[in-house]
């Protein structure tokens, strides 16, 4: 094979096979990407590779994993696919999680003016606010905001 280019036609098959020479020497990584490692004493060397692969059909199995060419393409596939549904599911988590921040905000923001209003309260009206607000809690209550509106406006007369 010399430097020039394959003919269109075989283009293709040329392709495949440098692709194949590149799946055979690679690992894959947890998410799915092709790490591809090969050493080479210089481009005759790697050309005598890919000429293997293209003109005589040459291939090799993963000595570590056991695996062809194709076995490695699914393999890649099925840890990319895992990889992004892992993903997908962080993102959903972290969107609920950011919703229930929102809620709890706003559970603390009503709390602390629910606290303050109680604080600006009467002392007598704190103590039967803080009760159960039962039907006779309820009762008092009422009255006792009554006595002390009439209270007011008799000091203000």
């Amino acid at each position: 094979m010399s430097n020039k280019s394959p003919q269109q036609p075989d283009l293709d098959t040329y392709k495949d096979a440098v692709w194949d020479f590149l799946l055979e020497h690679c690992d894959l990584t947890e998410r799915g990407s092709f790490f591809v490692k090969f050493h080479t004493s210089g481009r005759f060397d790697f050309e005598k590779r890919i000429r293997a692969r293209y003109k005589y059909g040459y291939h090799r199995n993963d000595s570590r994993t056991g695996f062809d060419i194709r076995q490695k393409e699914k393999d890649a596939e099925l840890r990319r696919k895992a990889h992004l549904d892992a993903k997908t599911s962080k993102e959903r988590k972290h969107i609920l999680s950011r919703e229930e921040q929102k809620k709890v905000y706003e559970q603390m923001r009503l709390e602390r003016e629910r606290k303050e209003r109680l604080e600006r309260m009467p002392y007598l009206l704190r103590v039967i606010h803080r009760w159960a607000m039962q039907p006779l809690a309820q009762k008092w209550y009422n009255k006792i905001i009554v006595w002390i509106k009439n209270r007011h406006n008799l000091k203000s007369q």
